[in-house]
C-alpha cells in the first residue's frame, strides 16, 4: 500500500501546484482587478472571486463557475480570465480527487474521474499509468474485488502503453522508478487482467514484463503467472486437441508430431516455474517464498514427466535457470515425419521386403517387418528440461499427462505492487512553478491536501 500512496501523493503534489500556479496566472489589467461588471449580481461573484482566488481557492473557484454560468456578456476580458481559473482548477481538483479516490480504495469513483480527464486530455500519461494502478488493485483486491471494472482497467492499461510507446512521457514515474520500469508493471497489470478470458495474451504480457528493465523481471509472480498462462492457454488447447484425436490410437507420424508440440509447451512450463521458485528463494518476500512448496509440486510433475519419472538434475536446473535467456515467441508445431514405405517381390519363390529410399541410395533388404521409427524425441523452440531419452507410449499424454485443470488464477502474492521504494516527490520542472502556499502533502497516507478553504 506503500507504493499506492507515494503514487498518489505525487498526483496530490501536482494538482496542488497547479492550483498555486492557476492564482498566480496573468490577471486582467490592474484596473480590471478592482473595475466591476455593471450587472450587481455579476458584480458580487466577480468580487467573491478575486477575494478568494489566493486565500480561498475553492470558494473562488465556486464564485468563477457561477460567474461564467450567469454573466456570459460581461467584459470579454473578466469572463476570459476567470473561465480560465475555472477551467485549470477544475482539472488539477479531478486529478487531486482521483489520486484520493485510490488512496480510499473507492475504485469506482477513480474510474468515473479518470474518465472525466481523459475526456479533457487524452494524452495524460500520468493519469491513465494512475487508473491502470488501481485497475490492478481492484483486480486483486480479492473478495472485495468489482470485475466490472476490468473491461476498463484494460483500455486504460493499453492505452497507457501506446501513449509511452509512442515517446509521451509523465512529469513523474514515481512511486516506479522509471518509464522501463513502469512498462514493466503496465505489462503485468494487463496480463492479470487478461489472464482467465485470454490466456496466451497474457502470457506475452507476463513476458514483457519479466523481460523489461522494471521490478517485475525479479518478482517471483511475474514468471508464475507465466506458467498460469501457458497451462490455461496453449498446453490446454494443444492437449485437448491431442486427446481427441490420438488418446488409445497407434502411434502416426502426425500424434508424434502433435505430442512433440506439446512437449515443447511443457518445457516453457517446467522454465517458468524454476524461474518463480528461483526469484522467490532470492526475494525477501514471505508470501512468495511460502509459496514455495506448491510452485515446487507443479514443477516436479512437470520435470518428471519430461524425464522419464525421475526429478534428478531438477535443483541445479533451478539453481542456473535465471542465468538463462527467457522462451519467447509462439510455439512452432512439428511437421510430421512420413513413415517409411515397404515394397515386397517374389524371385524364384523367395520373398523379400525392401524400403525404397530417396536420393538415389539403395534400397536395404529386410528379413522381417519394417524396421522402427527413431522412438528419441527431440524437444525445439527453446526448451528447458532435459530431454527424454524415449517417446512415451502412444496413449499418452492422455494418461500420465499432468493435468489440465491446475493451477488457480488467484493472485500468487499478497502485493504484486512496485517494490522500488522512493522518497515523497518534490516539485519537478515540468509542472507549473508553484508560489508559496498553506497547502502540503499529507504525512499520514502520502495523499496531498487539498488548498485549504
Amino acid at each position: 500500500m506503500k507504493k499506492v500512496n507515494r503514487l498518489l501523493a505525487l498526483t496530490a503534489l501536482l494538482a496542488v501546484c497547479a492550483l498555486t500556479a492557476v492564482a498566480q496566472d496573468a490577471q486582467p489589467a490592474a484596473a480590471a482587478a478592482t473595475a466591476a461588471p455593471a450587472d450587481k449580481q455579476c458584480n458580487d461573484l466577480y468580487a467573491r472571486f478575486v477575494d478568494n482566488r489566493k486565500k480561498d481557492q475553492k470558494v473562488a473557484y465556486e464564485a468563477g463557475r457561477e460567474y461564467v454560468e450567469k454573466c456570459p456578456n460581461a467584459e470579454a476580458q473578466y469572463v476570459t480570465y476567470v473561465k480560465k481559473f475555472v477551467n485549470e482548477y477544475g482539472k488539477a481538483s479531478r486529478k487531486f480527487d482521483l489520486g484520493k479516490a485510490i488512496d480510499e480504495k473507492k475504485y469506482a469513483d477513480a474510474f468515473a474521474l479518470a474518465k472525466q480527464i481523459v475526456a479533457e486530455e487524452p494524452e495524460d500519461v500520468r493519469t491513465h499509468v494512475s487508473i491502470s494502478y488501481a485497475g490492478l488493485m481492484n483486480a486483486t483486491a480479492g473478495a472485495t474485488s468489482n470485475p466490472a471494472l476490468n473491461p476498463e482497467a484494460i483500455n486504460y492499461t493499453r492505452q497507457a502503453i501506446q501513449l509511452i510507446e509512442s515517446g509521451k512521457t509523465a512529469e513523474e514515474w514515481r512511486p516506479f522508478a522509471s518509464k522501463d520500469d513502469a512498462l514493466g508493471w503496465l505489462h503485468y497489470t494487463l496480463g492479470v487482467l487478461t489472464l482467465k478470458e485470454a490466456p496466451a495474451e497474457a502470457t506475452t504480457h507476463f513476458i514483457k514484463s519479466a523481460q523489461a528493465q522494471s521490478a517485475t523481471k525479479t518478482d517471483p509472480s511475474t514468471y508464475y503467472y507465466i506458467a498460469t498462462g501457458y497451462q490455461l492457454g496453449d498446453y490446454k488447447r494443444m492437449s485437448d486437441e491431442y486427446k481427441v484425436k490420438y488418446a488409445d490410437k497407434e502411434e502416426t507420424p502426425e500424434s508424434k508430431a502433435a505430442f512433440e508440440t506439446v512437449n515443447q509447451v511443457m518445457d516453457r512450463i517446467v522454465d517458468a516455474y524454476a524461474r518463480a521458485i528461483a526469484s522467490a528463494r532470492a526475494s525477501n518476500k514471505p508470501e512468495a517464498q511460502a509459496k514455495v512448496t506448491e510452485w515446487m509440486k507443479e514443477l516436479a510433475e512437470f520435470y518428471k514427466f519430461r524425464n522419464n519419472n525421475a526429478d534428478a538434475g531438477l535443483e541445479p536446473f533451478i539453481n542456473g535457470i535465471m542465468a538463462k535467456p527467457l522462451p519467447s515467441g509462439p510455439i512452432t508445431p512439428v511437421v510430421p515425419t512420413p513413415a517409411a514405405t515397404t515394397e515386397t517381390t517374389t524371385t524364384g519363390g523367395t520373398t523379400s521386403t525392401t524400403t525404397p529410399t530417396t536420393g538415389g541410395a539403395t534400397a536395404t533388404p529386410t528379413t522381417g517387418a519394417t524396421t522402427a521409427t527413431p522412438t528419441t524425441t527431440p524437444t525445439t523452440g527453446g526448451t528447458t528440461a532435459t530431454p527424454a531419452t524415449q517417446q512415451p507410449a502412444a496413449t499418452r499424454p492422455s494418461t500420465a499427462q499432468p493435468s489440465t485443470a491446475r493451477p488457480s488464477t488467484a493472485q500468487p502474492t499478497t502485493s504484486p505492487a512496485p517494490t522500488t521504494a522512493s522518497p515523497k516527490p518534490a516539485p519537478t520542472t515540468a509542472s507549473p512553478k508553484p508560489a508559496p502556499t498553506t497547502a502540503s502533502p499529507s504525512s499520514g497516507t502520502g495523499q496531498g491536501a487539498k488548498p485549504k478553504p
